[in-house]
């Protein structure tokens, strides 16, 4: 069993009289992941920039950029430095030149200073934890 899941549990649906199994992702589990997204290269994510133009709560800018229309959505973006570093969120949706996140910035990234890297979303597999390729 992958150390990142802590146990395989047995679900059982009286109605239906089905038997699932499921593997439960721990706190631990994912502090881990975290940790090893940190320890990685800052700029080897999918796409990397420094954000421009206007910040808000839940939005980080790059007029530089011109990405497809949701081509981001699902997606992890994390601030690896400047102002913010440290947060990472999901990506709900993009326009151009704009990614809106599912949860509010902490400490929203400021233009000009906040340096940023995409990565591919987390899947879940019998394997554990992983990167989406």
């Amino acid at each position: 069993m992958s150390p990142a899941l802590e146990a395989r549990t047995r679900c059982v649906d009286p109605t239906a009289r089905v038997f699932v199994d499921a593997e439960v992702v721990t706190a631990e589990a994912t502090k881990q992941v975290k940790s090893d997204w940190a320890a990685a290269d800052n700029t080897s994510g999918a796409d990397a920039g420094t954000a421009t133009g206007t910040q808000t709560s839940t939005t980080l800018q790059d007029t530089g950029k011109s990405w497809t229309t949701n081509q981001w959505a699902g997606h992890r973006v994390r601030i690896v430095a400047g102002t913010g570093a440290g947060q990472d969120r999901t990506v709900l949706s993009n326009t151009g030149a704009t990614l809106t996140v599912t949860v509010a910035w902490g400490t929203t990234p400021v233009s000009g200073s906040s340096i940023y890297v995409l990565d591919p979303p987390l899947l879940l597999d019998d394997g554990g934890v992983r990167l989406a390729a």
